[in-house]
Protein backbone atom coordinates (compact mmCIF):
# COMPACT_ATOMS: atom_id res chain seq x y z
CA UNK A 1 0.00 0.00 0.00
CA UNK A 2 1.52 3.20 -0.90
CA UNK A 3 0.30 6.42 1.11
CA UNK A 4 1.14 10.44 0.16
CA UNK A 5 -0.27 13.54 1.24
CA UNK A 6 0.60 15.45 -2.24
CA UNK A 7 -2.69 15.24 -3.67
CA UNK A 8 -1.95 12.90 -6.89
CA UNK A 9 -3.58 10.71 -8.45
CA UNK A 10 -4.06 6.55 -7.37
CA UNK A 11 -1.53 5.79 -10.00
CA UNK A 12 1.11 7.59 -8.06
CA UNK A 13 0.34 6.09 -4.48
CA UNK A 14 0.35 2.77 -5.99
CA UNK A 15 3.95 3.22 -8.21
CA UNK A 16 6.02 3.66 -4.36
CA UNK A 17 5.11 -0.24 -3.77
CA UNK A 18 5.89 -1.28 -7.76
CA UNK A 19 9.15 0.66 -7.77
CA UNK A 20 10.16 -0.72 -4.27
CA UNK A 21 9.17 -4.11 -4.38
CA UNK A 22 11.10 -5.02 -7.82
CA UNK A 23 12.84 -8.32 -7.66
CA UNK A 24 14.84 -8.28 -11.23
CA UNK A 25 13.46 -5.84 -13.83
CA UNK A 26 15.92 -3.35 -15.04
CA UNK A 27 14.58 -0.82 -17.59
CA UNK A 28 15.96 -1.14 -21.34
CA UNK A 29 16.22 2.86 -21.56
CA UNK A 30 15.58 6.32 -20.08
CA UNK A 31 18.35 6.26 -17.72
CA UNK A 32 18.44 10.31 -17.80
CA UNK A 33 16.58 10.40 -14.23
CA UNK A 34 18.91 7.26 -12.90
CA UNK A 35 22.00 9.34 -13.96
CA UNK A 36 20.92 11.71 -12.04
CA UNK A 37 20.08 10.60 -8.58
CA UNK A 38 22.86 8.25 -8.78
CA UNK A 39 21.33 4.85 -9.46
CA UNK A 40 23.66 3.90 -12.46
CA UNK A 41 26.84 3.74 -13.09
CA UNK A 42 28.20 5.62 -16.23
CA UNK A 43 31.29 4.11 -17.44
CA UNK A 44 33.18 4.31 -20.91
CA UNK A 45 31.64 1.39 -21.68
CA UNK A 46 28.14 2.33 -21.44
CA UNK A 47 25.55 3.01 -18.55
CA UNK A 48 25.03 0.28 -16.22
CA UNK A 49 22.05 0.34 -13.17
CA UNK A 50 23.53 -0.92 -10.05
CA UNK A 51 20.43 -2.19 -9.04
CA UNK A 52 17.14 -3.50 -10.37
CA UNK A 53 14.73 -0.82 -10.30
CA UNK A 54 11.26 0.51 -11.94
CA UNK A 55 11.34 4.20 -12.86
CA UNK A 56 8.47 5.81 -11.06
CA UNK A 57 7.19 7.18 -14.82
CA UNK A 58 6.98 3.52 -15.63
CA UNK A 59 4.89 2.23 -12.19
CA UNK A 60 2.86 5.33 -12.49
CA UNK A 61 1.41 4.51 -16.37
CA UNK A 62 1.65 0.81 -16.19
CA UNK A 63 -1.27 1.53 -12.97
CA UNK A 64 -2.55 3.77 -15.27
CA UNK A 65 -5.28 1.59 -17.57
CA UNK A 66 -6.79 -0.34 -14.85
CA UNK A 67 -6.95 2.44 -12.37
CA UNK A 68 -8.83 5.40 -14.60
CA UNK A 69 -11.22 1.90 -15.77
CA UNK A 70 -12.32 1.80 -11.75
CA UNK A 71 -12.31 5.61 -11.00
CA UNK A 72 -14.94 6.20 -14.45
CA UNK A 73 -17.91 5.24 -12.38
CA UNK A 74 -17.39 8.61 -10.37
CA UNK A 75 -17.56 11.03 -13.21
CA UNK A 76 -18.31 9.38 -16.54
CA UNK A 77 -17.86 12.87 -18.28
CA UNK A 78 -14.51 13.56 -17.29
CA UNK A 79 -12.91 10.12 -18.08
CA UNK A 80 -14.42 10.74 -21.48
CA UNK A 81 -13.10 13.67 -22.23
CA UNK A 82 -9.85 12.42 -21.10
CA UNK A 83 -9.96 9.80 -23.30
CA UNK A 84 -11.31 12.28 -26.18
CA UNK A 85 -7.79 13.73 -25.66
CA UNK A 86 -5.88 10.68 -26.20
CA UNK A 87 -7.70 10.20 -29.53
CA UNK A 88 -10.47 7.89 -28.52
CA UNK A 89 -13.88 8.92 -30.35
CA UNK A 90 -16.16 8.92 -27.44
CA UNK A 91 -19.08 9.96 -30.26
CA UNK A 92 -21.25 7.01 -29.72
CA UNK A 93 -19.87 5.53 -25.87
CA UNK A 94 -22.04 6.44 -22.88
CA UNK A 95 -20.63 7.77 -19.58
CA UNK A 96 -21.16 4.32 -17.74
CA UNK A 97 -18.64 3.04 -20.34
CA UNK A 98 -15.78 5.53 -19.93
CA UNK A 99 -13.72 3.56 -17.73
CA UNK A 100 -13.43 0.60 -20.45
CA UNK A 101 -12.78 3.21 -23.36
CA UNK A 102 -10.12 5.36 -21.52
CA UNK A 103 -8.38 2.32 -20.31
CA UNK A 104 -8.56 0.15 -24.35
CA UNK A 105 -7.29 3.90 -25.51
CA UNK A 106 -4.13 4.04 -22.86
CA UNK A 107 -3.46 0.26 -23.49
CA UNK A 108 -3.42 0.80 -27.27
CA UNK A 109 -0.86 3.99 -26.58
CA UNK A 110 1.28 1.85 -24.45
CA UNK A 111 1.47 -1.16 -26.82
CA UNK A 112 2.47 1.78 -29.46
CA UNK A 113 5.92 2.32 -27.32
CA UNK A 114 6.18 -1.67 -26.32
CA UNK A 115 10.12 -1.07 -27.41
CA UNK A 116 10.53 0.45 -23.68
CA UNK A 117 7.14 0.44 -21.87
CA UNK A 118 6.60 -3.49 -20.90
CA UNK A 119 3.43 -4.82 -20.90
CA UNK A 120 1.59 -4.78 -17.77
CA UNK A 121 2.96 -5.28 -14.19
CA UNK A 122 3.84 -9.07 -15.29
CA UNK A 123 6.40 -7.02 -17.82
CA UNK A 124 8.43 -5.92 -15.12
CA UNK A 125 8.25 -8.73 -12.98
CA UNK A 126 5.20 -9.13 -11.11
CA UNK A 127 3.02 -12.40 -10.93
CA UNK A 128 0.45 -13.56 -8.78
CA UNK A 129 2.78 -14.78 -5.97
CA UNK A 130 3.36 -10.68 -5.02
CA UNK A 131 -0.35 -10.26 -4.13
CA UNK A 132 0.80 -10.38 -0.87
CA UNK A 133 3.14 -7.85 -0.95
Amino acid sequence: VGFGSAGVHLCHAMSYPISSLVTDYRPHSGYNQALSNGAVNKTESGVKLKANMVPHGLSVVLTAPAVFKWTAVADGERHLRAAEMLGADISRVKAADAGLLISDKLKELLSNWSSFVPNGLEGVGYGSEHLDA
